[in-house]
Parts: structure tokens; sequence; C-alpha cells
């Protein structure tokens, strides 16, 4: 047996490459990694939403947060996830996740069924740890 080392593999250079032209597309945190998008909806709603990003081996980026901070429900969340997936396409990354709620100011959990659907509309595929969702290029 030995430890796999998930950084040092063929792939890491493409996945940090695909990282790092998505974090260009919005606003870095100034409270952490990742990226902040900041949207208005057709209603004049404006929305934000929190990425971060792990590239791995294998040209595989791991999403840790997808969150959106306002006006859950809107599409907020949606349109950046398409953002995501339409890069990975073109870019030939696999994405991998654990969906997973979580509490976001005073808004209650999306409950998991919600969230795994929501990832799966996207393309997502269940993987082969509870939770874990992926996302192979087309």
């Amino acid at each position: 047996m030995k430890l796999i080392d998930l950084y040092e593999s063929e792939g890491l250079e493409k996945a940090k490459a695909f990282v790092r032209k998505l974090y260009s597309r919005g606003h870095p945190n100034p409270f952490g990694g990742g990226t902040f998008f900041n949207l208005k909806g057709d209603n004049d709603e404006e929305g934000l939403v929190k990425v971060l990003l792990h590239p791995m081996g294998n040209g595989t980026v791991h999403i840790s947060e997808l969150i959106s901070t306002d006006y859950q429900g809107k599409g907020f969340g949606s349109y950046v996830l398409k953002i995501i997936t339409d890069l990975a396409d073109k870019e030939d990354i696999t994405l991998n996740l654990f969906a997973k709620p979580i509490s976001v100011r005073d808004k209650k959990d999306i409950p998991l069924n919600k969230l795994i659907s929501f990832y799966k509309k996207a393309g997502f595929k269940s993987g082969k740890v509870k939770q874990e969702m992926i996302r192979e290029p087309k």
C-alpha cells in the first residue's frame, strides 16, 4: 500500500490554469480563498455567488464551495455553475464535489435531495463515495 499524491500527477498544471481562468472572471475573495461573482437578475435583484476551487491531478478540479448568498432559488448559482461547466468542457477538465447542504446567513439548508438534483441537471453523476458527484467534460 502507498499514499497517493493527488497534486503531483499529470494534469495538475491544466487544472491550475482552469482555476486561474475561472477566477479571473470574478472578484477575489478578500476574506480567504476563491472568488465572488456579483450578478444582477432579470428583476434587478443582485446576488453574490462564492466559488472555491482546488486543482488536482489528472485534469480534475474539486469544487469546495459554490454558495449563493442572496436570493437562493433565483438562478444565480445555476448561472455560475454553467460558467464553470462550460469552461470545464472547453478546457477538458473533470469536476468533482461533495453535495453537502450548508447554512448561509439566516436561510435554511437546501435539502440534500434538491442539491443533488441541482448538480445532476448540470451533468454531474454520483461518485463512489457518499454525496460525491463527478462531471466529465463533454
